[in-house]
């Protein structure tokens, strides 16, 4: 089952693991998904897609093997209570992560003519914090360098680049970036489709050997943390 009516994070990982075993744009599980997301503007601003009152409530909930964090993304990739940049408030960073996630999903997924998608990219485009390529905060940075790989509008490319600049002055040697999560930020690079994100990722060292040796299980964080350290090996 695709569509979990009780989480958008939910929605969007089961979306994602579909697509990457192969699932057609034209299934009708998956675009029940989709239309589901579509039906849920708003969130953060009326240009992104909003969580579900459980998303906000779970916010904080521990992460087993097979479970996520629903209201944070990034945060269940880096590791309970594994967070180290600065905080944005939880219920902000919720609906900042799981809007753009959606807006990516709905990219990825080819539903860009369904909605005013035109607006959302160029919201997430203009939408950048203090420094050049960031967000709120680092894991809000991340969701929303995956969007705009995704979304791809004019001028996508200088807000990415800002944000490999940031990852680059914030490299911690074979330990990946400090603040960032490190498999959440090792999937944008995977996206961004551009020479200088396989660079960054070397920069950092992650050695993918010692950190699949690590890996237990066949779990929902195996599965999408082995994914993130394949592309690494290449």
């Amino acid at each position: 089952m695709i569509l979990d009516e009780g989480s958008l994070a939910e929605t969007l990982w089961n979306l994602e693991e579909s697509r990457w075993t192969g699932t057609p744009a034209d299934d009708p599980e998956a675009n029940a998904a989709l239309d589901w997301i579509l039906d849920r503007p708003g969130g953060y601003a009326p240009e992104l897609f909003a969580p579900t009152p459980a998303d906000i409530v779970r916010r904080r909930a521990a992460p087993t093997d097979d479970q996520t964090e629903p209201g944070d993304l990034s945060r269940w990739f880096a590791g309970h209570g594994a967070r180290t940049g600065p905080l944005a408030p939880a219920r902000l960073d919720t609906k900042h992560i799981l809007g753009e996630e959606a807006v990516r999903t709905l990219f990825l997924w080819g539903r860009a003519p369904d909605w005013d998608s035109a607006a959302s990219a160029g919201w997430i485009l203009s939408a950048g914090g203090k420094r050049p390529g960031a967000f709120c905060c680092a894991h809000c940075s991340v969701a929303r360098w995956r969007a705009l790989a995704a979304a791809r509008p004019p001028g996508w490319e200088d807000p990415v680049r800002d944000g490999l600049a940031m990852l680059q002055e914030s490299v911690v040697a074979g330990r990946g970036w400090a603040g960032f999560p490190l498999f959440y930020t090792l999937l944008a690079l995977a996206d961004i489709p551009m020479p200088e994100a396989r660079l960054e990722a070397t920069r950092a060292g992650v050695q993918p050997d010692r950190f699949l040796a690590r890996l237990v299980g066949e779990g929902r964080r195996a599965r999408f943390r082995r994914r993130a350290l394949e592309w690494v090996m290449g």
